[in-house]
């Protein structure tokens, strides 16, 4: 079976681009409640997964949070901690296992690492919980 199966088109999610402000990346995040979000090149390209943690420690390092910091410090600038694998559009729901044990979700492109959706881990976990059922 295929990932595209499983997909959240990019249509609803929510991602960031990486030419965004700390500030545009806070309130994305906030409006849609993630700890964690993709983030594109404005060609659509999925490049990594910024977390709050990143972000609050970016402003940890920076000192005390301002206005300032927010609106003149841009993602660019923040180290990531944490590598978000994406995976490509053709791959087999086999290929997701592994990948599912250690991250919320995993980005999905398509041969030109542009940015297709996600997979979460519970349709993965679903997914499996349905099909041992199916095997009893």
């Amino acid at each position: 079976m295929n990932v595209l199966f499983f997909i959240r088109p990019k249509q609803e999610v929510a991602f960031i681009y990486s030419d965004s402000s700390l500030r545009q990346a806070i309130e994305k995040m906030n409006s849609c409640s993630y700890n964690e979000i993709p983030v594109l090149d404005r060609d659509g390209h999925y490049m990594y997964s910024v977390s709050a943690l990143d972000l609050l420690l970016f402003i940890r390092k920076k000192g005390e949070y301002s206005e300032n910091i927010s609106l003149n410090s841009y993602l660019k600038d923040v180290k990531i901690h944490r590598d978000i694998k994406a995976i490509k559009v053709d791959n087999d729901i086999e290929d997701l296992y592994d990948v599912a044990l250690s991250q919320n979700y995993i980005p999905i492109v398509d041969d030109r690492n542009v940015f297709s959706g996600i997979v979460t881990r519970k349709a993965v976990m679903n997914w499996l919980i349905n099909k041992n059922k199916d095997i009893k």
